[in-house]
């Protein structure tokens, strides 16, 4: 993980919460839930991770993008 949460402030963090609510989830459908209501359920470290595996460049390029 090229970020790490103690990194990331919060602004930013809501930011990558917002852009996971958009995606789609298997897990999310798997579990009958929305996009928005899985990602609520995740801690900022899994939708960190999630941003790295998932954003193009991964998180630091989320970082950059949102400077």
């Amino acid at each position: 993980m090229s970020e790490h949460v103690d990194q990331v402030d919060a602004a930013t963090m809501a930011e990558m919460r917002a852009w996971a609510k958009d995606c789609e989830w298997r897990e999310a459908q798997d579990n009958g839930m929305t996009s928005a209501e899985y990602v609520d359920e995740l801690s900022d470290e899994e939708v960190l991770a999630g941003i790295d595996r998932h954003y193009g460049g991964g998180a630091a390029q989320f970082v950059r993008d949102g400077s």
